[in-house]
């Protein structure tokens, strides 16, 4: 719905279930076109400067080699496109077993390193070109 009739979202997942699951829900999940696409856990396969913004959403955590990950979106974004992070706080009551969780200064400096100027707020990032 944030990107209206006529716009897209290429909804990534490296998990085969969770992209036939999104495959499933398109049309109700719109009325942006949804598009649906299995990618590895180390790399969005995005091309260079093709998107306006990504959203990472109680993922981060499982991303492998998360500073070479944003490096790889900061290249699929064009100018002035946003990577916003959401993960789940170290202290939280739910989510991921506490061992997997992110200190935020250090998602920071991830996204920083792959030449992102961040801004946030708990553990919700957004990294601007």
């Amino acid at each position: 719905k944030a990107v209206g009739k006529g716009g897209t979202v290429i909804a990534i997942d490296a998990e085969a279930a969770m992209v036939e699951y999104l495959a499933k829900r398109s049309a109700e999940l719109g009325p942006a076109k949804i598009v649906p696409r299995k990618v590895g856990p180390d790399d969005p396969e995005l091309q260079t400067a093709s998107v306006d913004g990504v959203l990472t959403l109680d993922t981060w955590h499982h991303v492998k080699g998360q500073e070479a990950y944003a490096k790889k979106v900061y290249e699929g974004l064009k100018q002035g496109g946003r990577f916003v992070v959401v993960d789940y706080e170290v202290g939280a009551e739910t989510g991921p077993p506490k061992e997997m969780r992110l200190d935020p200064g250090q998602v920071k400096r991830q996204l920083e390193a792959a030449g992102f100027r961040v801004e946030s707020s708990g553990f919700a990032f957004c990294a601007t070109m």
